[in-house]
């Protein structure tokens, strides 16, 4: 019976259902980007190497191109190439990136944080040498928490390491 609960919510989910976000992007990729969500049932060429996280569970999953990978519900299914390195979520560490892409810092209002909410969020920072991944998905998650200030912090020093990406530009108010 759960089999069939999972199959229900999946053919639920309207076709245009988000299902991941891209965290890092170094090479080509066809119809993504830095911060691009990627759609349920997308297919992406690669040619290089991608990050994408995924909303429903947390899970990190890391390719190396050649590959064709189609991003299902359930996860990325790898058509060509090699499988991916998935890292799964830390638990409890930071509640999920949600769906809806980044906003500009501009449009983000800023909220209240409990004390609760900050020693969550001190918990979750990533270190310094933290992968550009983790810090890509710590900054998203505080810029949908509407802490944009901080995360701005997070972009400014994103976009230094990745002076071509136009969204992280934006992002970080240059």
């Amino acid at each position: 019976m759960t089999g069939r609960i999972v199959l229900l919510k999946l053919l639920a989910m309207p076709a245009w259902a988000q299902v991941a976000l891209v965290t890092d992007l170094k090479g080509k990729a066809d119809s993504v980007a830095l911060l691009s969500e990627i759609a349920l049932d997308a297919t992406v060429r690669l040619e290089g190497e991608l990050t994408a996280l995924y909303y429903a569970t947390g899970d990190e999953y890391r390719f190396k191109g050649p590959s064709v990978i189609a991003f299902a519900g359930d996860g990325p299914k790898v058509l060509q190439g090699a499988a991916p390195q998935r890292v799964a979520a830390e638990p409890k560490r930071m509640a999920a990136v949600q769906p809806g892409g980044v906003a500009p810092a501009t449009y983000v209002m800023r909220q209240k944080i409990s004390a609760e909410q900050r020693a969550r969020i001190e918990a979750a920072r990533p270190p310094a040498d933290a992968p550009f991944s983790k810090r890509v998905a710590f900054a998203a998650w505080l810029q949908q928490l509407g802490l944009k200030d901080e995360a701005r912090v997070y972009w400014k020093a994103l976009a230094e390491e990745r002076p071509e990406s136009q969204q992280l530009k934006k992002l970080s108010g240059n």
